[in-house]
């Protein structure tokens, strides 16, 4: 049996103009720099989490006079059904991720990658960060069609090889 597990992804016009997304709780400020599918191994090849795993990059500001914790656990990917993905442990692994055990200074921004795995079929609508008092900031994604297919993300109405399905060559 042939089955492909279809994602969802591509940054709105908020996050490609560079605006900042200020959410609901003014003490963060998130941009979106850029939003990728992975593969099973990142080109560094290390392996990743789950079976789809996506890498966003942010620029986080902090407007508050405290420092601003980088630790996964704050970053979150919200999906149409309402979950909550939390940013992976392999982050601090994977080249340019948010580093766990950094802080963003009072007034700093920083910009760096988190990454999140995905095992769900609901599309990709928000990243954002959420504090410990369960306040958040939210940025919003549009969605655009990803099919994986062994592994490998693909547009399955112009891949040659991936022709409306997995596996189905023109």
């Amino acid at each position: 049996m042939n089955r492909s597990l279809t994602l969802v992804l591509a940054v709105v016009a908020l996050a490609d103009f560079g605006c900042a997304g200020q959410g609901e709780d003014p003490r963060v400020q998130l941009m979106v720099r850029s939003a990728s599918w992975m593969n099973a191994r990142a080109s560094s090849g290390m392996a990743l989490p789950g079976p789809a795993s996506l890498a966003v990059t942010l620029r986080v500001t902090n407007p508050q006079a405290t420092p601003l914790s980088l630790a996964t656990t704050h970053f979150v990917l919200a999906t149409s059904d309402g979950y909550l993905y939390r940013g992976s442990a392999s982050t601090s692994f994977f080249p340019g991720g948010c580093n766990a055990n950094a802080s963003v200074m009072a007034g700093a921004s920083v910009e760096c990658t988190v990454l999140f795995s995905l095992s769900g079929y609901s599309p990709v609508l928000q990243v954002g960060y959420e504090f410990d008092d369960r306040a958040s900031t939210l940025v919003s994604l549009s969605v655009a069609a990803c099919t994986f297919c062994g592994g490998q993300c693909v547009d399955l109405s112009s891949d040659p090889d991936h022709c409306g399905g997995c596996g189905q060559p023109v």
